[in-house]
């Protein structure tokens, strides 16, 4: 499916089509609806840079106990070598 946004509702924001972009990115990752790399993807920027939006706004990642346990196993592999 395509959206199409018309300049003229973009323009009633005072967003570049840009800001727009990470506007309803921002909104969707709250939302759980875009993972991190999904939310920066549909922006256009590299999630470091939307980790910094987020941050800017302070809005918390989106972190879980199972996350913390994949991240947990990852470092003991590494570190195990």
């Amino acid at each position: 499916m395509s959206l199409l946004i018309s300049d003229e509702i973009i323009n009633l924001t005072n967003y570049t089509e840009k800001e727009f972009k990470l506007e309803i990115a921002i909104l969707f990752y709250q939302k759980k609806r875009f993972s991190l790399g999904q939310a920066a993807k549909f922006s256009g920027i590299v999630k470091f840079q939307f980790q910094k939006e987020l941050a800017d706004r302070k809005i918390p990642l989106n972190y879980d106990s199972n996350e913390l346990k994949q991240d947990i196993q990852t470092l003991k592999t590494l570190f195990a070598s």
